[in-house]
């Protein structure tokens, strides 16, 4: 079995989403913006996302990035340069720290082939790995695809790379659209890790497994095994 995952956090405060506000809170300060960080950032999540839908042709993350700030200046009557002020959002994505969970899952799933898969740019990614020492020898982001989740292209260039086969593959994560229904659509079994332990409504895919943390995921992948 094949195995995909995300596995680092933020280093501020251990989640990405406050690492994120921080960094919007430094960029207003920096600029003297009396204006709400996470109001900012709500905003921003939601054009980068908006951005990376309408992707034509491949641009880098931190070009998207710079993208979403000049957006959020022209909004909020905010008079900056993006290209200027973009560094602490960029540096927010380096010295990402492990969950907790993450060592212990490796182990577990030592007999395993496991790789990352992320959208992001290459260089934070491999950062992340050198500085936790994450025993990884295959990563895979956005930039070296070429291509962002939940777009089909991203999980079809891994399997490619790696030569895998769809049906002998699980793609874990933390979203459902990027890591649910993204890798559904190209026949990969799917794994959500719902840290958050968050309730939907309905799924619009469902996964084949849920999981609360990274130390149920040997038995859910043998959950799964069993029943196909």
């Amino acid at each position: 079995m094949n195995y995909f995952a995300k596995l680092t956090r933020s280093s501020n405060r251990g989640c990405k989403k406050l690492g994120s506000v921080k960094a919007t809170e430094q960029i207003l300060n920096n600029i003297n913006a009396n204006k709400d960080a996470t109001e900012i950032y709500r905003e921003w999540k939601r054009l980068h996302r908006e951005h990376i839908n309408v992707v034509n042709h491949f641009i880098t993350e931190e070009e998207i990035f710079i993208k979403d700030l000049k957006c959020i200046f022209e909004k909020y009557g905010i008079n900056a340069d993006a290209t200027k002020e973009i560094y602490p959002m960029l540096s927010s994505l380096y010295n990402r720290k492990l969950f907790p969970d993450v060592m212990d899952m490796l182990t577990d799933l030592k007999d395993y082939n496991i790789v990352i898969g992320s959208t992001t740019d290459t260089k934070p990614l491999l950062n992340n790995i050198e500085q936790t020492k994450l025993p990884i020898t295959n990563a895979f982001t956005s930039e070296s695809l070429k291509a962002y989740k939940p777009n089909r292209q991203f999980y079809l260039g891994i399997l490619n790379a790696m030569k895998w086969n769809a049906d002998e593959t699980v793609f874990v994560g933390d979203s459902l659209i990027d890591d649910v229904a993204g890798p559904k659509s190209v026949g990969i079994k799917t794994i959500w890790l719902n840290r958050k332990q968050i309730v939907p409504n309905k799924f619009a895919v469902e996964p084949d497994g849920i999981i609360n943390n990274l130390y149920e995921l040997s038995d859910c992948i043998r959950m799964i095994n069993s029943i196909n």
